[in-house]
């Protein structure tokens, strides 16, 4: 899944964040082709040591985004073809 704007709720776009139950698979496909990718907040805002204490009720719905979310590269500083070259890799991973 891609990032999804509506109408009064626009992207800014910090992070490139896509959504796919197979990460780690992209994650090591795109790896191998020698683009980084990270994994920004792998612990739900609710299991965080700060509310913890608190002892939230389980947030299944979070915490099965928390396990697909991956970060794609992202950066003014990136040229149109790496951006290409992301995107080509990440089309291969899910016609393979």
């Amino acid at each position: 899944m891609l990032p999804a704007e509506r109408e009064r709720a626009r992207h800014v776009y910090h992070l490139y964040v896509v959504r796919t139950p197979r990460r780690a698979e992209l994650a090591a496909f795109l790896k191998e082709r020698g683009i980084q990718t990270g994994i920004h907040y792998p612990v739900p805002t609710h299991r965080q040591p700060p509310v913890e204490h608190l002892a939230p009720p389980p947030l299944p719905r979070t915490e099965q985004l928390v396990e697909e979310i991956l970060t794609l590269p992202m950066s003014a500083d990136h040229a149109d073809e790496e951006i290409d070259r992301v995107v080509a890799a990440v089309r291969a991973f899910f016609r393979a």
